[in-house]
């Protein structure tokens, strides 16, 4: 399979995504100071060791940088209006932090959405232009198939988690008028709505496990180091006695997703 971008073009493709979140952290934290004070005291330095002026100006200056990279990387490529995905990123993360967060699942769908971006911007940026041709004739069906896999379990997850810390910050996020779902629902209904996405993510996983049951290295790795911490997520969420316990399932998933994008190289390798 050839690729469009050299080892330095990735690192700025990477960089330019990297920017637009780190951006879209900042400003999330300017706006949720007041929650924050109930949900995290003294974690959200904003306003306290960091002024919201300088925080602000660090906010537009990687904003900026990361959509003006988006659009070089795209006109390196020969596909100029790829740098749009940046500028849409950074419009959802703009709403996100002034808005979407505060409705009822809308925020977790946007926070998911943009954990995938990294993957689509690979196949975007650096798989497709290089394989134009062999792409319209099916040969890499296949290939896209599995970054589209990759895709879909970086949303999940991140769907997952982004409930399971609305749970956490459910008192701050009630006093600044919230709709997530932990606010308008009851615990009872949160519980089932995260074990049941859970259950299905696992089976999903293990019905994966099967299909590549040849493979001991890629079969034992699945097992330990992505389904065994889901059911231990799925298992501390199940029997929680209140949302503040819940930040070991949170911790949980967040190695679910991690070592889950790791197995691509695992993958790969096999």
């Amino acid at each position: 399979m050839a690729t469009s971008l050299s080892g330095f073009q990735y690192f700025l493709l990477m960089f330019s995504v990297m920017s637009l979140m780190a951006g879209g952290n900042i400003i999330n934290d300017v706006y949720d100071k007041t929650a924050d004070r109930i949900n995290k005291p003294g974690k959200n330095l904003i306003g306290v060791k960091i002024p919201e002026k300088r925080a602000r100006i660090v906010y537009w200056a990687l904003s900026i940088i990361g959509m003006l990279l988006g659009y070089f990387m795209g006109y390196t490529v020969g596909i100029g209006m790829l740098g749009g995905i940046h500028l849409i990123a950074f419009f959802l993360l703009w709403m996100y932090s002034t808005d979407f967060k505060h409705r009822l699942f809308l925020g977790n769908f946007v926070v998911a959405l943009l954990s995938s971006l990294v993957i689509v911007c690979i196949v975007l940026f650096d798989v497709i232009p290089a394989n134009q041709d062999m792409i319209r004739t099916g040969k890499y069906n296949n290939l896209l198939f599995i970054f589209l896999g990759y895709s879909i379990f970086a949303f999940v997850t991140t769907f997952i988690r982004e409930i399971i810390k609305d749970a956490q910050d459910v008192k701050g996020d009630k006093r600044m008028g919230g709709k997530t779902l932990p606010v308008v629902a009851s615990a009872k209904v949160v519980k089932i709505s995260i074990v049941g996405l859970q259950i299905l993510l696992a089976l999903s996983l293990i019905a994966i496990t099967y299909y590549f049951r040849n493979s001991l290295s890629l079969v034992g790795y699945i097992l330990v180091l992505i389904i065994l911490p889901l059911i231990l997520s799925t298992y501390s969420v199940a029997n929680a006695k209140g949302y503040e316990n819940w930040g070991f399932a949170s911790k949980l998933m967040k190695l679910v997703m991690i070592f889950g994008i790791l197995s691509v190289v695992v993958f790969t390798y096999v």
